[in-house]
């Protein structure tokens, strides 16, 4: 049995998916889910969770990347782009369409200390990352970015990213 640890600094994005849509069908879901893994190795996330309607993924957790921030916010505006030509696809799919439906993708990034755990062996190898520290600032990102029906980011994935994306404040 081996246990690895690292700390160091980590970015992470929870995304929340609302696809209202009776019209939202399986090869939509199949396409969306292909971006979205696309997506993950354009910048180089790692992903821990995709279940349902929420996504959890990470950058310098598992691996190292340069400029975690801003690959973290393009993974965001990716899946947003995503999920529109999924729900875009869906509609065409079907024979008596109604207007493309309402959708959200919402959700929160914020950076900081993190500690990730690697244990196990050949049969079974898990894996745990905390950010105590931070964690209850994502959250709350998450619930206003749901509210607002956007990605909101925290100030120092803003900080690290502001060059490379266009940021503005929510009201």
């Amino acid at each position: 049995v081996t246990t690895d640890a690292f700390q160091g600094q980590g970015t992470i994005c929870h995304l929340h998916f609302a696809l209202r849509s009776d019209n939202f069908d399986v090869r939509a879901v199949h396409l969306l889910v292909h971006q979205i893994r696309d997506a993950s190795v354009a910048t180089h996330a790692s992903l821990h969770s995709f279940i349902g309607d929420t996504l959890v993924a990470s950058w310098n957790a598992t691996k190292r990347v340069g400029k975690p921030e801003s690959k973290a916010c393009s993974f965001a505006w990716q899946v947003m782009q995503a999920t529109q030509k999924a729900a875009t696809a869906s509609s065409s799919n079907v024979i008596h369409s109604r207007p493309t439906s309402s959708y959200t993708v919402s959700g929160g990034i914020a950076s900081g200390g993190v500690r990730a755990l690697f244990g196990g062996d050949d049969r079974l190898r898990l894996f745990n990352i905390s950010f105590p520290a931070w964690s209850d600032r994502l959250g709350e990102l998450c619930r206003l970015a749901k509210e607002c029906q956007c990605i909101c980011i925290d100030a120092n994935t803003k900080k690290q990213s502001q060059f490379d994306f266009g940021v503005r404040a929510i009201g």
